[in-house]
């Protein structure tokens, strides 16, 4: 072996110890797949570190703040009333993640899912749910609008929702032909078109919203 080789082999190896590197934030460009898989996010899970595996590559999940918490609970109280008439489940109040691959295990804000073709194992759902919501949280939002856009619809998420507190909207995005495109609400009202009978007034939300938490920043 020569000196090259061992030098390359030394470094091979020490890649091998070195723990996986969690993003805080993306790059300036959005990168493509990166090198890990579940077995990665389960590892540092285990050392207490927080984050989503998206598309390979481990983002740092940070604590939510207030109105965060607000927004998303309240999503998920509006929805669980569907869910429970269509044979459906809301997750979200707990510790979750949907599992949409080998390189891409999230932790949506609020997941919607029918009983009749989902089931948890443990705190994960296997396979792409009827519909994922986020809700931003201030500071760069690419995770959310490009990046986890792109692999929920290449996941088959049918419906995508994105709530931003900060200019109190919600956008509805539905998929079709593997791409999402907007679906504008009548006077704030959602009438999906993929999910019978799930009709959301987004109007409504942010009234409510507003007077479990102040909404400015």
């Amino acid at each position: 072996m020569t000196r090259s080789q061992a030098l390359r082999r030394t470094e091979d190896d020490h890649a091998e110890w070195m723990p996986p590197r969690i993003l805080e934030a993306l790059p300036a460009m959005c990168p493509r797949r990166g090198p890990f898989t579940g077995g990665d996010l389960d590892a540092v899970g285990a050392l207490g570190e927080s984050c989503e595996l998206i598309d390979g590559h481990l983002l740092a999940t940070a604590r939510p703040s207030l109105v965060h918490r607000a927004v998303a609970g309240e999503l998920r109280r509006r929805l669980a009333a569907w869910a429970q008439r269509c044979s459906g489940f809301v997750l979200g109040a707990e510790a979750f993640t949907v599992a949409l691959g080998g390189h891409s295990i999230v932790a949506p804000d609020v997941a919607v899912a029918l009983r009749s073709r989902h089931c948890l194992s443990g705190s994960r759902l296997y396979g792409a749910p009827e519909l994922l919501v986020e809700v931003l949280d201030g500071g760069d939002a690419r995770r959310e609008r490009e990046l986890k856009a792109r692999i929920y619809a290449e996941a088959g998420v049918r419906e995508y929702w994105i709530a931003d507190p900060a200019a109190r909207t919600l956008d509805f995005l539905v998929l079709s032909g593997g791409r999402y495109s907007l679906c504008l609400p009548d006077d704030g009202v959602h009438r999906s078109r993929s999910l019978p009978g799930l009709v959301f007034d987004a109007v409504d939300l942010w009234w409510d919203v507003e007077q479990l938490a102040p909404l400015g920043f």
